[in-house]
């Protein structure tokens, strides 16, 4: 899905990447870490592998959550397609027809894909606020979200975004709006 290129083996992408893609980045957003058996996340999950998933969460599964997931999948999973772990070491992978992306260039990617994820989950985050009655379970960002959720994937701790440091910046360098 967040993939133009068709010739990206499937099989690439392991399990575990999608594992820490959905804890890093979906989780954060929808779970409640003080609650995680009551949060959103878990319902959706449940229902997800039981193949119970009421219409709602399928339309926010289908629409929202898979498609910001696709992309931060892509964002884990770049360098790996770059660089192959082999018992040699690690190796640069080459084709006969294509020059290699140079360290700029990977990293412009990387942070257009991640923004790409973010903007996604952002208008996930949006659907659940405006859908609020339709989502009990969901935790509005106003009142417990976490700075975590913010700073892409690095944990900064339990602290309420409203006790925030306006000195916390994002991927690209610009601060952040407590």
């Amino acid at each position: 899905m967040a993939f133009i290129d068709d010739e990206t083996d499937p099989d690439t992408i392991k399990e575990t990447i999608i594992d820490v893609a959905e804890f890093n980045h979906i989780l954060t957003a929808l779970g409640d870490p003080e609650d995680f058996a009551g949060s959103l996340y878990h319902e959706i999950q449940s229902q997800n592998i039981a193949a119970t998933l009421t219409p709602d969460n399928q339309t926010l599964l289908d629409e929202y959550i898979v498609q910001a997931l696709a992309f931060y999948v892509k964002f884990e999973i770049l360098e790996d397609l770059h660089i192959r772990t082999v018992n040699q070491g690690l190796q640069v992978n080459s084709s006969e027809f294509g020059t290699s992306a140079s360290n700029s260039q990977r990293s412009d990617l990387s942070k257009r894909v991640f923004s790409h994820a973010t903007a996604l989950k952002e208008k996930m985050l949006s659907f659940l606020e405006e859908n609020a009655a339709t989502y009990p379970k969901y935790v509005q960002r106003g009142r417990n979200r976490t700075a975590g959720d913010i700073v892409g994937g690095i944990i900064l701790g339990k602290r309420r975004i409203d006790d925030c440091p306006h000195d916390l910046f994002d991927h690209e360098g610009r601060p952040l709006d407590c």
